[in-house]
């Protein structure tokens, strides 16, 4: 019985241990807690582009001011015989009268214009700059619109954009600095997109790294807006500076570059990649330039912790940007006949509208001339290459007018020349081969009203087949004006 007991108790304590820890054979099965892997990865989409456009039409080249630089003089200060001063009231800015035998009247700031922001040219603008923050190669195609009035005031027309500066002004390729002789009536405007060189620069600010009392820094608001700090942006000791908060001025577009800076950038305009705004319907024009944009890099914020239970949201809000990508910068430029009375014009002003359209998928673009700084014009450029196309619905039919479709001939070497037939999908009838319709200047036109009024009455009808001469085909379907 004794001998019993202790085995008993042997064969209890074993299995207590079993249950405290021991080794799981083969033949035990206990189930275990999940465990999720956060993928450490995060992605930041985002392009920079300028917030406006700035442009003059100055067919006759007179001096137009471009910017204007706040006059920094001390209060003991007489304002100098030879510079004009101009003051700003109401967002305009006029010459200021000033008594150059007494000093600069208080409250009161004044501006001065250098030489070089001035410009005497025919199509006066400003340089714009995109930049790249994101964690991808980015594509940025810029469409820039131009419209005018086309109300037919008795007396007035419109101004029509031609191809060439020649076609503007015909004086050869003397038209950049030149009279134009063209024909006396004709309102004939020449426009290109010019893209930028080799990198540009920028007014533009980057965060003081280091203390000197004779500094003198800014301060950033939420708007992103820069002002002096204090009165006279000094900091009085270094244990007052508080190293990332305050900013210093900078030419290079770097990590802390603001939308309205790349509004005006300094760039060298390249003769290479120009695209030339084409004449489309109701006397609009447009232009279409495309770039490809290297990638920006990130690196984790001071103090930032990743761990096992770093999420991607968490990793992204932790990211802070080290470099930015791709730089680019475009200009507009261009000519304007000055043998004519521009008072004629039906507008008193253009109207251009830039849209933006950024993407990620390089897969379906293709691209020629891109490179870099180094060895390759345009910087940081790759003109699309781009098939010929044209809208898919137009509204181009009305009683009494002739129809006038508008295509596109692509760009680089997948451009096409011409049309070589427009062909209706309901009778198979090629308008272009049988004499209803003719191709010219990227305008294929119906001028018979019967066939027009055919079109307008058979609604089922109104859909054409485009063959373009390198073999592109598109379907256009026609659609009558409001």
């Amino acid at each position: 019985m004794k001998k019993f007991n202790k085995f008993m108790a042997v064969a209890m304590s074993a299995a207590m241990l079993a249950t405290q820890g021991m080794p799981v054979f083969a033949s035990s099965f206990i189930g275990g807690e999940e465990g999720n892997a956060n993928l450490l990865a995060y992605d930041v989409t985002t392009v920079v582009v300028p917030t406006t456009l700035k442009v003059a039409l100055n067919p006759f080249r007179y001096t137009v001011n471009m910017r204007y630089t706040k006059d920094d003089h001390a209060a003991t200060d007489k304002p100098d015989a030879d510079t004009v001063y101009y003051t700003l009231s109401d967002g305009k800015y006029s010459v200021a009268e000033l008594d150059t035998t007494a000093v600069f009247p208080a409250d009161t700031d004044y501006y001065t214009v250098d030489a070089a922001d001035q410009s005497t040219a025919q199509i006066v603008s400003l340089n714009y700059g995109i930049v790249n923050k994101s964690t991808k190669d980015m594509i940025v195609t810029v469409d820039i619109g131009v419209t005018q009035n086309t109300d037919n005031t008795a007396g007035k027309k419109p101004i029509t954009f031609v191809g060439t500066g020649e076609e503007a002004t015909a004086v050869g390729s003397t038209y950049g600095t030149e009279d134009g002789t063209a024909e006396k009536d004709s309102l004939n405007m020449f426009l290109k997109v010019q893209t930028a060189k080799a990198l540009p620069t920028a007014n533009t600010f980057k965060k003081a790294t280091t203390y000197n009392s004779s500094t003198v820094y800014y301060e950033r608001n939420e708007a992103g807006k820069y002002s002096i700090h204090g009165t006279d942006g000094k900091i009085d000791t270094e244990a007052n500076f508080k190293k990332g908060t305050y900013f210093v001025p900078d030419t290079v577009i770097g990590t802390e570059i603001q939308a309205y800076e790349l509004s005006d950038v300094t760039m060298e305009a390249s003769d290479k990649g120009e695209v030339v705004f084409e004449q489309g319907q109701d006397y609009k024009a447009k232009a279409t330039v495309g770039y490809k944009l290297s990638t920006a890099t990130y690196a984790p914020k001071k103090g930032t912790v990743i761990d096992f239970n770093t999420t991607q949201a968490d990793l992204k809000n932790a990211m802070e940007l080290t470099t930015i990508g791709g730089v680019t910068g475009f200009t507009l430029s261009g000519a304007m006949n000055t043998n004519t009375n521009w008072t004629m014009a039906n507008t008193t002003a253009l109207k251009f509208v830039p849209t933006y359209t950024i993407s990620d998928d390089a897969a379906n673009v293709q691209y020629n001339n891109e490179g870099n700084a180094a060895d390759t014009e345009p910087y940081n450029q790759a003109l699309l290459r781009r098939a010929p196309s044209a809208a898919a619905t137009q509204a181009v039919l009305k009683a009494g007018d002739p129809a006038v479709i508008t295509v596109n001939l692509g760009f680089g070497d997948l451009a096409a020349t011409g049309v070589t037939s427009f062909v209706n999908k309901t009778n198979g009838y090629d308008y272009i081969g049988t004499g209803m319709a003719t191709y010219a200047d990227g305008k294929i036109t119906i001028s018979g009203a019967a066939d027009i009024n055919y079109l307008i009455d058979t609604t089922d009808a109104r859909t054409f087949t485009i063959t373009f001469d390198e073999g592109t085909t598109v379907d256009v379907t026609l659609g009558e004006k409001s």
